[in-house]
């Protein structure tokens, strides 16, 4: 699937569309790049409700990120997306401080 630095950065979720849009035709691939379009802006607000210091929206991005890691493993060897999941566990790590410092700070009135 491309090329061999492709996938440092990427998100299992993405690549997993973008193989399936290639590969086919019509109406299928019209559904995969809107069904794509729909998850990004999904991803989008839930990001937003985080900043909104929202813990539920911290846990759900945890969740996200281990399901992309799922992804990336089903698309590439464990070998060959090590970049791409010690990003994604540096994610995760960062997202579980959010939680830790939501949780530590006192309630604003």
């Amino acid at each position: 699937m491309g090329s061999s630095w492709g996938f440092a950065l990427s998100m299992g979720f993405t690549d997993l569309a973008a193989y399936i849009s290639t590969e086919s035709t019509g109406v299928m691939k019209t559904a995969i790049i809107w069904v794509a379009g729909v998850v990004i802006i999904g991803i989008t607000a839930l990001g937003w409700q985080a900043t909104e210091g929202k813990i539920w929206a911290f846990a759900v991005g945890i969740a996200v990120l281990l399901l992309d890691v799922g992804l990336l493993l089903m698309i590439f060897e464990p070998m060959d997306a090590m970049i791409s999941i010690a990003f994604h566990a540096w994610a995760a790590w960062s997202l579980f401080t959010g939680i830790k410092a939501l949780k530590s700070t006192p309630a604003q009135p």
